[in-house]
């Protein structure tokens, strides 16, 4: 079945459940359980015996025709009198019991698989159905890294309230409102609702289109109709009926018990499988070693579980929003709710309360009347206030746009910090507690804070590698050990004096060492503390299965401001300001008389605007034109009057917050900002602000409409005050104001990085109320402005910008800025975080004659359409440099135009000409080589990440989480920098300095209390609680909550510094190389493991339990060690291998493999040499024997070379000797094992159940083969490069190459052929960029 195209929603199927006795698991194995059983009562019990040996026939025993044996013997127990008189017994094997067995097995994991695959359990007990009328259940299948497939019951409602609904209509269900079909009448089952509940949001079915949909909220987007006609509920059946649909306004999440919670864990798939080897390793005697590893998975799951309840305890806490009374319009009158009975559709009275609590935004709203400014930190994780004008205030007759019209939304979760009295509506009165009127419009889980909730939910799966590699991985080890178990039955059946139990018993083992019970439990570790060590440094992040993905990034994105320079601009000045504007020209005006004064000023000519000013002015040359630049200490009240009437600041329990780049320029005025009312510190003027049209990134302005109050003889004049970007503001000036020089002086100044707003004004009719200036459309007020000139502020870069660009440029990625500031301006940023090369001019690509175009688009507030909506098939471009001394038209049919310019140019593409290479696709799968992407939306932002992935690349993205939402979403790694400051982590544990802490505090406090010991150990156990409460929070790993993460990005940080996207990509490239290791490690120990169950099985090989125990403590403490590795502070100069099924790590398993297995038979050998024929009994119980001491001492080296050899290390994460609790558990144990092998210490070796060495040679030999086992391993491992440094040469070549020519390279076969080989096959990563000379022939 369809479904709507939600996001987190693939697809809907579905089932209607069968009887019992009909499930695919039930009949079948009865069936099998009868013919079992009679085969067992009617068939006499026959042991299996090869027909091509010599059959061995036991005492009392009668041979019958056809070969077969009867025992007349009438235990189940066979006794063998062997050679020295002893006698074994032995479990004699029966194939029908082995096959009942089999089939309980079987049957019961059958059941199991109902609890494992939702496919399964549908397969099973249900049957598929294409019509909803006879459907009990929907399966829902959610998109990527959305959650799990998911078996939802359907429920059917009734389009009236449950007061209406006939008893004999109800269902027997606890669920007020469900309804049975069959009880309904035809017109009354066309009345249905059918909906289903998935990951907490209502999908209802919708029967013309044939789909589940989201809940359609009616939301009126018509304001008239919001303004004049809404009203609520004002019947108790439409409130019952919205209850039934929409559900409470709360977060409802159910809270397992600890029993409950760890019985789903017990009953997952790797929990099982872990179990069952351990009973198999049981069978064979291992009972310490099965305890041991049965603890460790009991104790590790407890673990899991206690986390897991910890996160929902935390996620429940947060979102137990406050409640509280709230006046909502119902009913024609003004009545208090509680804040979770809030409906869809109702009138609510918002307010700032007296706490935080209670100004808290219960849900989503759209604001009807009144003004508010709320803080949407608990979201985005922005401290800065918002504005939020009430629809009342909007000019556009267009449809309410709820994602880009923000200015009048309220989402849920946020926090009032002021807001105006509403007004009267047409039909509402005005709400008593004089709030602001807002129409809720989502509630729950449909707002904006629930989706971030079900984000943080639903997405916290821990992914640790790519799932498709692992699965052929394991396929691979999978081979040889079903090659080492056919090859171990074939040579057991033969032997007739096995036991074909033990036999069948050891080829199961076999083949479940593929994968070995641990590998959950080290993957897990790995991604956990990954998740530690970010939120250490605090970086959150809500979706964890991202974090390999750091490792794999190849294109790094940055926003400029905000995220590369700071907020904390500093205004230099007023360049190109006209002179009459000068403060030696306005000084004399006399304010009682401003009118006249200000038409004469009007009248001027606009010549002056280009004239030089003072010697303290500074001045720059252009192509011999001169531009002026003053202090604002210089400037005329009139541009003074811009500067505090045009911004957005708030004033919040008296402290003025906002811009910062309005409050640097409120900062260098004579000016007292109260909000909305401005005061002169010395003039009698006071500027009163009447109305703003807020700033946009689709608009690239803002305007406002002020009163300037004369208080000396009360005269009012009224101005519009302007400012935004020079390019948009242009169209709007009086052409008359406009300056010869102004593209050319605004030009000059973004060339040297400076941020340039250009500032406009016009006088308006005075003595009109607010309502009057409200009511003129935007167009009239902003056409026909005056120009005032160019405002300059210095955009700093942060601190360690610089720093953290260059070391992800020489950790082999690939930068690119996407911002909406001028091109001019992000080009000088990009040069000097010199990712912009300085020996290469930059070329910015341009529409041809599109000038007028832009002029009439910019005065119809169309940018944002003309930048996406322009047929690129009709437009032409042209690619000028920043001086424009050059011009090169663009080759939109040439595939290897963008590749040939990058080789010479730093390619810059604006917002207004990147339709222009987007959709070509000749050229848009060379798109990353462009650098700069300047003035660009936030839609466009995200087609350029978009694009970056369509086409191969690991896409990393850095914002400040407003205008960037899209494009960290849709980028493989998104973070949210939060400019909170700089981020201090808390200091690492000492655990001797907090000891001796104590140790000194318990003897202070000892002889304080007079040598009291009762008080000196109490205080002691108290210190030790601390301490171990704080080791735990340390060490655990907590969920995100609401704050610290934004709905912005996958990763937040909580610094303002650049330095926390490199934490990432280290953490990012550390998870990876642990988990690609760790899966090396495991092959290896798989690999062995089968040799030894199979091979040396046959030859009487076993460990005894002691010996198992302590190799399962020493793998299990080596993993746990190589987990908390810690990632090098430096970035490699390369990117690690990203592909885990790839020929270097096969032929290095294999070459290891071959070298292990050559030590352990020659062990071997030699040990059969000096024991002769007496060789141990493969079915008899363990006996220590020269043969079972040499292969522990053999396999306990290989495990430990297996450790040390292929711990990666540097480049990525620490080296072996920098982890120090690895480095010496290895050491000890490979010591150890040197230790028993020259049996320095008896006592030692015979505690271990190690027998005395026949000669000097053996021990010799033994010390050997231990030490050749660690070198050659080693040599194996770290000489590599010797086998493959042709290659691994020619892939960084190919490398440069492909970063210098692009596709042009892979269009020649010999190096397109090894490019294939040596990235994709042999796994080898790209490098530094290292260009090269190379001299290439067609041919």
């Amino acid at each position: 079945m369809n479904v709507d195209n939600s996001k987190g929603t693939k697809s809907i199927q579905l089932y209607r459940i069968k009887p019992s006795f009909l499930h695919l698991n039930v009949i079948p194995f009865i069936i099998i359980y009868i013919y079992l059983f009679y085969l067992y009562s009617t068939t006499p019990i026959e042991p299996i015996l090869n027909n091509n040996d010599t059959t061995l026939i036991k005492p009392n025993s009668t041979i019958i025709s056809g070969g077969d044996i009867i025992s007349e013997t009438t235990n189940s127990t066979s006794s063998e009198i062997k050679e020295d008189g002893s006698e074994e017994n032995q479990v004699e094997f029966n194939l029908h019991i082995f096959l009942l067995c089999s089939t309980m097995a079987l049957h019961f994991i059958s059941y199991l698989f109902n609890h494992w695959s939702i496919d399964y359990k549908c397969f099973v007990t249900m049957k598929k159905v294409d019509n909803i009328k006879y459907a009990t259940h929907a399966k829902v299948t959610p998109g990527k890294h959305m959650g799990i497939k998911q078996l939802c019951p359907i429920s059917r409602h009734l389009h009236r309230p449950p007061s209406s609904i006939s008893s004999s209509s109800t269902s027997n269900s606890n669920n007020t409102g469900t309804i049975s079909a069959k009880h309904l009448s035809e017109k009354e089952f066309k009345d249905l609702q059918y909906s289903i509940e998935f990951q907490k949001r209502k999908l209802v079915y919708n029967p013309d289109k044939k789909q589940f949909e989201k809940i359609k909220f009616h939301i009126p987007l018509d304001s008239e109709e919001l303004l004049n006609q809404v009203r609520s509920y004002e019947t108790e059946e439409q409130i019952e009926l919205a209850t039934m649909k929409y559900g409470l306004n709360r977060f409802d999440i159910p809270i397992p018990t600890f029993l409950a919670l760890y019985k789903e864990q017990a009953m997952a798939p790797f929990f099982v499988f872990q179990v069952f080897c351990v009973l198999l390793w049981c069978l064979e005697e291992y009972v310490f070693y099965c305890l041991f590893s049965l603890f460790m998975l009991l104790v590790f799951e407890a673990t899991v579980v206690k986390s897991r309840l910890s996160n929902l305890n935390s996620l429940r806490n947060m979102s137990s929003k406050p409640t509280f009374p709230i006046y909502v319009y119902r009913l024609n009158q003004w009545k208090q709710i509680n804040t979770t009975g809030i409906l869809p559709g109702d009138i609510v009275s918002i307010g700032r309360g007296a706490n935080e609590a209670t100004s808290t935004l219960p849900c989503d709203m759209i604001l009807l009347s009144g003004g508010c400014v709320v803080n949407e930190a608990m979201l985005t994780g922005e401290s800065t206030p918002h504005h939020k004008e009430s629809i009342k205030d909007r000019k556009s007759t267009k449809p309410l746009d709820l994602k880009n019209e923000k200015i009048h939304i309220l989402y849920g979760g946020t926090t009032i910090v002021q807001h105006t009295p509403s007004e009267k509506l047409l039909r509402i009165s005005k709400p008593p507690d004089k709030g602001c009127i807002a129409y809720a419009y989502k509630t729950g889980f449909n707002t904006n804070q629930g989706r971030l909730m079900r984000t943080i939910w639903f997405s916290s799966e821990r992914v640790t590698a790519n799932n498709k590699e692992s699965f052929l991985f394991i396929l691979f080890l999978l081979t040889f050990a079903i090659a080492a178990s056919a090859y171990l039955f074939n040579k057991g059946i033969r032997e007739n004096n096995r036991s074909k139990y033990k036999l069948l018993l050891n080829c199961i083992m076999v083949i479940t060492s593929v994968v070995p019970p641990e590998l959950p439990m080290e993957l897990s570790l790995a991604v956990n503390n990954s998740l530690i060590s970010l939120i250490k440094l605090g970086i959150y992040c809500t979706e964890p299965f991202r974090i390999p993905f750091a490792g794999k990034v190849d294109v790094c994105c940055f926003d400029k401001t905000g995220t590369l320079t700071t907020d904390d601009l500093v205004l230099q000045g007023i360049a190109n300001c006209p002179k009459k504007y000068l403060i030696k020209d306005s000084e004399n005006i006399d304010y009682e008389d401003t009118t006249k004064k200000e038409e004469k000023e009007e009248s001027t000519s606009s010549s002056s605007s280009s004239s030089s000013l003072s010697s303290s002015s500074s001045s720059f040359v252009s192509n011999s034109t001169e531009t002026t630049f003053v202090q604002p200490s210089e400037l005329g009240d009139i541009i003074q009057f811009i500067l505090a009437g045009c911004h957005s600041l708030v004033l919040i329990d008296n402290k003025l917050v906002g811009d910062p780049m309005e409050m640097a320029g409120l900062k260098s005025i004579p000016f007292t900002c109260k909000a909305d009312k401005i005061t002169h510190q010395k003039k009698p003027i006071t500027i009163d602000v009447v109305h703003r049209y807020h700033f946009s990134s689709e608009l690239k302005r803002m305007t406002t409409i002020c009163n300037v109050v004369y208080t000396s003889n009360f005269q009012t004049n009224a101005y519009a005050f302007s400012k935004g970007a020079p390019e948009i503001m242009k169209p709007f000036y009086n052409e008359k104001s406009l300056p010869e020089n102004y593209d050319q002086c605004f030009k000059s100044y973004s060339r040297q990085g400076s941020r340039v707003l250009s500032l406009g004004y016009k006088r308006l009719e005075s003595g009109l109320n607010a309502s009057q200036y409200k009511s003129m459309e935007r167009n009239s007020i902003e056409s026909n402005l005056e120009f005032a000139g160019f405002i300059i502020f210095d955009c700093p870069l942060k601190p360690d910008s610089k720093e953290s660009i260059e070391m992800l440029m020489n950790s082999s990625h690939r930068i690119v800025m996407i911002t909406g500031d001028n091109s001019l301006t992000a080009c000088h940023v990009g040069k000097q975080l010199s990712f912009v090369q300085e020996n290469k001019q930059t070329l910015i690509l341009q529409q041809k004659n599109q000038k007028e175009q832009e002029q009439e688009d910019d005065k119809k507030e169309n940018i944002s359409s003309r930048n996406n909506n322009n047929n690129n098939n009709n437009l032409e471009g042209e690619w000028i440099s920043v001086d424009e001394s050059i011009i090169i038209p663009l080759e939109k049919d040439n595939e290897n135009h963008l590749i040939q310019l990058d080789k010479k140019y730093n390619l810059c593409i604006g917002g207004n000409s990147l339709n222009l290479v987007i959709g070509n696709k000749v050229l848009e799968k060379d798109l990353y080589l462009v650098k700069v992407f300047a003035r660009v939306s936030p839609e466009q932002k995200q087609m350029i990440l978009t694009n970056f992935k369509v086409n191969g690349h690991y896409t990393l993205m850095a914002g400040d989480g407003t205008n960037d939402v899209g494009a960290l979403k849709q980028a493989h790694v998104g973070i949210a920098i939060l400019n909170k400051g700089e981020f201090k982590p808390p200091p690492e544990i000492n655990l001797r300095e907090i000891f001796n802490q104590a140790k000194q505090r318990q003897m202070q406090e000892q002889l304080r209390r007079s040598g009291d010991p009762r008080a000196a150990a109490e205080l002691a156990q108290k210190q030790a609680a601390d301490l171990a409460k704080r080791m735990q929070d340390e060490n655990e790993v907590q969920m995100v909550k609401l704050g610290d993460a934004s709905i912005a990005a996958p990763f937040t940080s909580k610094s303002s510094a650049v330095k926390p996207i490199t934490h990432i990509i280290r953490q990012g490239r550390c998870t990876l190389v642990t988990t690609f290791q760790m899966y090396k490690i495991l092959a290896l120990n798989s690999l062995i493991t089968a040799y030894g169950l199979s091979v040396l099985y046959l030859d009487g090989v076993k460990l005894g339990d002691t010996q198992a125990t302590i190799s399962g403590m020493l793998i299990a403490v080596c993993f746990l060690f190589i987990s908390t590795s810690k990632p090098l502070m430096k970035l490699a100069n390369k990117r690690p291998n990203p592909n885990l099924f790839s020929p270097y790590m096969m032929c290095s398993i294999l070459l290891q493999f071959a070298l292990h297995l050559s030590c352990i038979i020659f062990i071997v050998h030699q040990s059969q040499l000096r024991i002769g024929t007496n060789r141990p009994d493969p079915d008899s119980p363990f006996a220590p024997n020269l043969l079972n001491s040499a292969v522990f001492l053999m396999s306990n080296a290989m495990q430990v070379a297996t450790f040390a050899v292929n711990y990666k290390g540097h480049p990525f994460m620490q080296s072996l000797s920098e982890n120090k609790p690895l480095l010496y558990a290895l050491s000890f144990v490979w010591g150890l094992g040197l230790l028993l092998a020259t049996e320095i210490m008896p006592p030692l070796n015979s505690m271990l159940e190690l027998v005395e060495f026949p000669d000097s040679t053996f021990r010799l030999y033994m010390v050997g083969a231990i030490i050749l086992d660690l070198v050659g391993a080693w040599f194996i491992e770290k000489n590599k490069a010797s086998q493959f440094i042709f290659v691994e040469n020619f892939s960084n070549n190919l490398t440069s190459l492909n970063f210098l020519f692009g596709s042009e390279a892979r269009n020649y076969t010999f190096l397109g052929a090894h490019y294939l080989f040596c990235e994709h096959l042999c796994g080898i990563p790209h490098t530094v960029e290292r260009p090269i000379k190379i001299k290439i022939s067609n041919q």
